[in-house]
């Protein structure tokens, strides 16, 4: 008994391995893994040559799979851009959008449901119908996007919510309708359904003051860099499983209570723990969610096909697809005809929950065995047409050169940032106003050189952007950001990122698509590692630059523009009594202030004779 089921486990964890290569080489991205993934599950399941067979051991594998895909995909959520919905902009949000979607997806689909009722004896029951055909597949959305760097985080952003919205808003109406038709519908399921989200909400404000607390931040800090701890991905799955076992014990869907687990873990951590979301990423799509789509091909059984069942499958299939595409359109608000069209396509896949809410029409009787088994038939087809005709009219925008990395600042942190990126053979270019920067800049030939005003069109007309490039606006104004970012919207790059001076940014960058860096936090996180571990300061020895820190005395009451050093010397912060400063260039430096800031190494002795 065990040796068979490590053979299965073995096939299944072979195939995960040996897909994605086939999917890169063989199908050049057209044909995503996932898609993939479910028709060799099919090949070699009950369907086919019956080498993976079911069992419990592997169905709770395989459940945990999606449960784990759903934690993924509210960890994907931000929730700061709820906040977000003011004034005449709120149309042009993504949440508004995805609701916008979902209603214009009911209204068009109950039609097609009467039409399919009045054709077919298969269901007499047009609204229960028209939930089923409002599902999309966040299991095959949300990997698709996840895995396409090339497009807008905006992009993508919107394309999500509209599945989440779809998946959770048709779970949550299909729980009530079937509480009606069953006669069970009492105030107390609702209350539980919306006591589950207000103890999400709960439970992410106070984990957050807890651990703004000392003693929490102290504990935490002792055994945060401990590789055999893993104390954060410990914290996560506890979290994860306190809310599976609300979720199980009131009757929710479980993949419900993982999805808010997700989006209060989003919540909590923001973006400053990208090393830990990394290994969550690694522990769900190196193991758990591919087994999860493999193992569903192999239980998908193949239905008795009669003339009128395929005539069925092919209407629903091509219905479904249309209902998508024109509940997609309120997307032209935002985007243009071509990303719209694409995203109707791909949210017309569908996979799990319409399986899921064609076992609870059959269970209740709304639908018949027939229909039952072409839906399941349906959703093998559309997982896989659907997201590879969206990689087909979304081509995958490959450069056989890598994008150039425009620093614009060439301070210390962007000449910095310029070499270690030349020294890896990457393109560079910088854009500094400063001639004498400018020309120390120059001198080492690390990259073309603009002397410009990064917020002169002209200059941007010389280099221009190219979608693939890399932008890094690294002043240290995020007005002056944001205006640079502005002047150059036009050229549509799709990464660009921007030194984070102040937290109150974050929205404005967010909004404009720009990803903040987080540099000061994250200089204080490796300060307090330096305190505790002394050769993490060692990494910066092997760079051309050095962290230093010199106590104010001569240069109190001076501006930090007019501190005239010999040097390159880039103040990023200023520890005043117990207080952690964001430095500017207005910033007044005052006695006793003690600044950290960044430096060459090559100048370190003129640094030790000047006095601050």
């Amino acid at each position: 008994m065990g040796d068979k089921i490590f053979m299965d486990i073995s096939i299944i964890v072979i195939l995960s391995f040996v897909i994605p290569i086939i999917s890169t080489k063989l199908f050049k991205y057209i044909i995503p893994s996932v898609a993939i993934e479910i028709i060799a599950g099919f090949l070699l399941g009950k369907s086919g040559f019956g080498l993976i067979v079911e069992n419990n051991i592997m169905d709770f594998v395989s459940m945990f799979g999606l449960v784990y895909l759903m934690f993924l995909a509210g960890l994907e959520m931000d929730i700061e851009m709820v906040r977000d919905l003011k004034g005449a902009k709120i149309i042009y949000s993504p949440i508004f959008l995805a609701f916008f979607v979902f209603f214009i997806t009911l209204i068009v689909a109950y039609p097609f449901s009467l039409f399919i009722v009045k054709q077919f004896s298969y269901t007499s029951d047009p609204i229960y119908l028209s939930f089923i055909l409002s599902t999309t597949s966040v299991a095959i959305v949300h990997p698709l996007l996840k895995s396409r760097t090339d497009l807008k985080k905006i992009y993508k952003q919107t394309v999500f919510l509209s599945a989440i919205v779809a998946d959770f808003t048709t779970l949550f109406l299909i729980s009530i309708y079937a509480l009606f038709k069953e006669e069970k519908t009492s105030i107390i399921s609702f209350i539980i359904l919306f006591a589950l989200f207000a103890v999400s909400l709960l439970s992410g404000k106070i984990i957050k003051f807890f651990y703004k607390h000392k003693f929490s931040r102290e504990m935490f800090s002792l055994l945060k860099y401990h590789s055999t701890v893993q104390i954060g991905v410990r914290a996560v799955f506890a979290l994860l499983f306190i809310f599976l076992f609300l979720a199980e014990l009131f009757g929710i869907e479980v993949i419900l209570g993982a999805f808010l687990a997700g989006a209060i873990v989003s919540y909590i951590s923001g973006k400053e723990t990208n090393i830990l979301r990394m290994k969550l990423d690694a522990i769900g799509y190196g193991f758990f969610i591919p087994f999860f789509f493999i193992y569903q091909g192999a239980n998908s059984s193949f239905p008795n096909i009669s003339y009128e069942n395929i005539y069925l499958i092919i209407l629903i299939i091509l219905g479904g697809l249309l209902i998508k595409i024109i509940a997609s359109l309120p997307l032209l608000l935002r985007f243009n005809f071509k990303d719209t069209f694409s995203a109707g396509v791909l949210l017309s896949s569908r996979l799990s929950l319409i399986i899921a809410a064609s076992t609870i029409g059959l269970k209740l009787g709304l639908i018949s065995e027939d229909l039952n088994s072409s839906i399941i038939l349906i959703a093998v087809f559309s997982c896989i047409i659907s997201p590879s005709v969206f990689n087909i009219i979304k081509k995958r925008k490959f450069s056989h050169h890598p994008g150039r990395i425009i620093v614009v600042g060439g301070g210390t942190v962007g000449s910095g940032i310029a070499r270690r990126f030349s020294s890896k053979e990457r393109s560079v270019v910088i854009v500094e106003k400063n001639m004498e920067k400018c020309r120390k800049l120059s001198e080492e030939k690390i990259g073309e050189v603009y002397c410009f005003n990064a917020k002169d069109d002209t200059v941007w007309e010389k280099i221009r952007p190219r979608k693939n490039d890399v932008v890094l606006l690294l002043t240290n104004s995020d007005k002056v950001n944001l205006d640079i970012a502005s002047v150059i919207k036009k050229y549509e790059i799709n990464r660009m990122f921007a030194r984070d001076n102040d937290p109150q940014s974050r929205g404005i960058y967010k909004k404009e698509g720009i990803t903040p860096l987080i540099y000061s936090e994250q200089l204080l996180n490796i300060i307090e590692m330096a305190i505790n571990y002394t050769s993490v300061f060692e990494l910066f020895s092997k760079d051309k630059n050095l962290i230093e820190e010199r106590r104010i005395s001569r240069l109190s009451g001076v501006p930090i523009e007019n501190a005239n050093f010999p040097v390159l010397i880039e103040i990023i912060l200023i520890k005043r009594g117990k207080d952690w400063i964001y430095p500017r260039e207005n910033t007044v430096l005052k006695k006793d202030d003690v600044v950290i800031f960044i430096t060459n190494k090559e100048d370190s002795k003129v640094v030790e004779k000047i006095v601050f």
